[in-house]
């Protein structure tokens, strides 16, 4: 059902796309198309509608030893994942206290990216040693790795 419902969309935005019925369709005109829809949308992507962020009140006070390079909320476990810059571990901070919960040592490279397996139930992390390791969260233990060809830059 999932599956018909999507090919129906893509049939909808060809008819949408393909005004003079011809039958075929270039990509410059699916992005005009997507412009011309998008500059004129309705309710559901008006400005009003888009999420803004504002500061956090909550101040960080941990002595980071390098700069951050990326923080990841893991939702799963309500907590926030902060990568440094050629740091060969990660932290993971209480998002609401900003404050330390844990943090997880062992790769022999700079840590690049993380993200929690559910099905797992554990945290993965890819590094510059070109490994993926997997954590259990609480615990902090090195469960195991997987060696990769190249850095994983992205574990999502």
């Amino acid at each position: 059902a999932r599956l018909a419902g999507q090919i129906a969309g893509i049939v909808d935005l060809f008819e949408q796309v393909d005004v003079h019925k011809e039958g075929a369709i270039s990509w410059e005109q699916v992005s005009s198309h997507l412009i011309e829809t998008g500059m004129s949308a309705d309710e559901a992507y008006s400005l009003d509608n888009i999420k803004s962020y504002e500061p956090s009140t909550v101040p960080d006070k941990s002595k980071h030893e390098s700069p951050v390079d990326k923080l990841i909320y893991l939702d799963k476990l309500d907590s926030l994942a902060c990568i440094s810059t050629n740091l060969r571990s990660f932290s993971l901070y209480d998002p609401q206290r900003c404050t330390v919960q844990s943090t997880f040592s062992g790769h022999r490279g700079s840590v690049v990216d993380c993200c929690y397996v559910e099905s797992l139930g554990q945290i993965a992390s890819s590094a510059a040693d070109m490994t993926v390791s997997f954590w259990d969260p609480t615990t902090e233990h090195f469960r195991g790795k997987v060696s990769a060809k190249e850095v994983q830059t992205s574990l999502e």
